[in-house]
């Protein structure tokens, strides 16, 4: 995983591809897109495994 931070944005390559992050809607995913992305991803996962349990 490779970062480079600036001072607008940070741009991260990982072996999925590349995920730019900046304040700026235009330049990139805002930090908090991010992290409501991550809540619901954790979320539904989470409510999968409960539902896969109950069966």
């Amino acid at each position: 995983m490779q970062f480079h931070v600036t001072q607008d944005e940070i741009k991260t390559k990982t072996n999925y591809g590349s995920l730019d992050i900046s304040p700026n809607d235009e330049k990139g995913f805002r930090p908090f897109q991010l992290m409501v992305a991550s809540l619901a991803g954790c979320s539904a996962s989470v409510y999968r495994k409960i539902l896969a349990k109950q069966k």
